[in-house]
């Protein structure tokens, strides 16, 4: 047994060193082919501020101080099923249609294999009623719906992560009816959902609040007391970057923008969507900057990955549809490592 565990020790230690020399070496390279002198600013960790505090804090008692990282995936294919370095299993259901049966089967097929759920719910109006969907909530309309959703939560009966009514703060109505509406609608819809379903689940359900954090993303949060963590989608899209901001941004640019925005919430952080595309090098240069980056950021308590194609058209008809099954080896040795590490 103990060879055993220091085989795996040293496998791990291996794959640690080939992640950093990956990062140091050939990551800059790469990023100065994409994006000329663009990419300088990244390499040289987005500027000499944040370098010089990264040294001034990068001691190993400092380091061991910070919350270990939970990771998930949303994996509809099951690329990952026979993991264990993905502790959360991430679902998508429209809380008005889904397999009731199938679900169940399958949480407590990832109880038995000590997995915790997240559901993102999302409120697809029911008889098209999309315009009163926010009405017809507060009206007790949808009780029913959250009676048959807390009677499987309880049937599961283990702890939950639970998001409800996600990217709320985009103008995504031909898509998510629930979508830039009046703030005040969503957030007394919001509480609703969460005050009967805190009432009515026995096992306990952690909240997290998932806009896609734009400027104005505020005027939706429901209170301190409605969410446990703040969710937020991160996705490197070279082609799109190119196109919007003129060259490729890193994750501390992404997440640097995003955080500005919400940090004043005080709430810890959970990456609900992170996802990469392009070429198998770009993704595993950009992973690898991301984790050393992510492995300093106390506020992070959680990365869940999107490992799936996206839909057609939702970025765009004139973009390629992106798909974000980024490369699995580099995702699992990143994973081992921070979690050996942090």
């Amino acid at each position: 047994m103990n060879q055993s565990n220091g085989t795996i020790k040293n496998k791990n230690r291996f794959l640690g060193q080939l992640v950093m020399v990956s990062l140091f070496i050939v990551f800059p390279i790469i990023m100065i082919f994409y994006n000329g002198n663009h990419a300088l600013k990244g390499i040289l960790w987005d500027g000499p501020e944040e370098q010089a505090e990264l040294q001034k804090q990068s001691n190993i008692d400092t380091i061991k101080k910070l919350k270990p990282i939970i990771f998930g995936v949303y994996d509809p294919e099951n690329h990952f099923s026979s993991d264990s370095i993905f502790r959360v299993e991430h679902l998508f259901i429209y809380w008005n249609n889904y397999n009731r049966k199938k679900l169940l089967a399958n949480a407590l097929l990832l109880k038995e294999r000590n997995i915790q759920l997240f559901i993102t719910i999302e409120p697809y109006a029911l008889d098209e009623r999309n315009d009163e969907l926010f009405e017809d909530i507060l009206n007790g309309n949808y009780d029913t719906v959250l009676l048959e959703l807390s009677t499987l939560l309880n049937e599961i009966g283990s702890k939950v992560y639970l998001s409800w009514g996600h990217e709320m703060d985009q103008d995504l109505v031909g898509r998510y009816p629930w979508s830039a509406a009046e703030p005040k609608d969503y957030i007394n819809s919001y509480r609703y959902v969460v005050d009967y379903l805190n009432e009515a689940v026995k096992n306990d359900i952690s909240w997290i609040w998932s806009p896609i954090v734009v400027d104005d993303c505020k005027k939706y949060w429901p209170g301190s007391e409605y969410a446990d963590y703040i969710g937020m989608p991160i996705y490197s899209f070279p082609e799109l970057d190119k196109i919007h901001y003129g060259s490729i941004r890193s994750f501390s640019t992404i997440f640097q923008y995003k955080y500005n925005i919400i940090k004043s919430l005080e709430k810890p952080i959970i990456i609900t969507e992170m996802g990469i595309t392009g070429s198998l090098d770009f993704q595993d240069f950009w992973l690898s900057d991301a984790f050393v980056k992510i492995w300093k950021i106390p506020e992070i308590e959680g990365i869940f990955f999107f490992y799936s194609k996206d839909s057609d058209g939702v970025w765009g008809q004139h973009v390629k549809t992106p798909d974000w099954r980024s490369n699995d080896r580099i995702l699992r040795s990143l994973v081992i490592w921070l979690q050996e590490f942090r």
